[in-house]
């Protein structure tokens, strides 16, 4: 819930209170006995509504730290697209909003507005305000100057689900895009610090705007027969959140995958589970090629 929200609901919520106290005092036949317990009441009830509003105030919540302020920057001007994904997919909810959303709706307008739509920027603010829950009606009518199809889309599904996007009823009707996209995924690899004109850099973003729409098929490329689009499928579903047969898929690709890059990433992302991984890292400790990362990764887990 809004922080604005919970600091005037508070306050009216104990305004509200003391009132109802002070009409019933008013109303009742006891006197000033019942006056004398009801303001003392009312007293205590407005101070902790006030005091307890004070935490969800504007001017007490918590600053952004250096590097939150750099991430901020970076994702409306110079960052890939990935990397915001990346970097804010997580829960953000405790940066305080009231100091840059201002700012990224205006830079929203403006990149909107230029006469040469740079859709990376567009994404990666809308993305910003998406995140943070924000109504993007007010830019209904500016959406069409967007040039790429997929893109636009994104925006029109942002507009009709302000909160949480479910349906993306728009980028259905783009899916036909999907399958050209994994391909290209074959072309460049789309790690979150490739320079933003990769062109699988360029295809897992719009992947991943796509979300469940474009699941099954960048599953399906993890046995795709050109191992840079097995590449790519795996950077981009270890993007997304956990996927069902996310274990199952990583030791198929550990043990059977004859590319060593892919048994690398693949142990990579098996030990981020922790201990729970430990039994497989240490079964590849003599291995050929993976070896000795997986003593290493065995002594950090063990």
């Amino acid at each position: 819930m809004d922080r604005r929200i919970k600091y005037y609901g508070i306050q009216g919520g104990a305004a509200a209170l003391s009132g109802l106290i002070l009409l019933v005092a008013l109303l009742s036949s006891s006197g000033w006995a019942l006056w004398c317990l009801a303001l003392p009441l009312c007293v205590g009830i407005g101070g902790g509504g006030w005091w307890l509003s004070r935490r969800f105030a504007a001017e007490t919540s918590r600053h952004l730290t250096p590097q939150e302020w750099a991430e901020l920057r970076g994702a409306l001007e110079d960052l890939p697209v990935l990397s915001v994904l990346h970097l804010f997919g997580q829960d953000r909810t405790r940066l305080e909003r009231f100091r840059y959303l201002p700012l990224l709706k205006q830079s929203l307008w403006e990149a909107l507005a230029e006469d040469q739509v740079d859709v990376g920027r567009v994404v990666r603010i809308a993305f910003l305000l998406h995140a943070f829950r924000q109504d993007l009606r007010e830019y209904s009518e500016v959406i069409p100057a967007v040039p790429d199809p997929i893109v636009q889309a994104w925006m029109m599904d942002l507009v009709a689900e302000p909160g949480r996007l479910t349906r993306r009823q728009h980028l259905q009707a783009q899916a036909h895009h999907i399958p050209r996209l994994v391909e290209e995924l074959g072309t460049g690899y789309p790690g979150i610090d490739e320079p933003k004109d990769d062109p699988g850099h360029n295809a897992a973003w719009r992947l991943l705007l796509f979300g469940p729409l474009a699941t099954a098929q960048v599953h399906r490329a993890l046995s795709h027969e050109d191992p840079r689009v097995r590449e790519g499928a795996l950077a981009v579903m270890a993007l997304q959140e956990p996927w069902g047969t996310r274990r199952a898929d990583l030791l198929h690709m550990l043990q059977r995958d004859e590319d060593p890059t892919l048994r690398r990433a693949a142990l990579e992302l098996l030990a981020l589970e922790g201990r729970a991984a430990l039994d497989i890292v240490r079964a590849c400790q003599n291995d050929r090629v993976l070896g000795e990362r997986a003593r290493e990764l065995a002594r950090e887990l063990g």
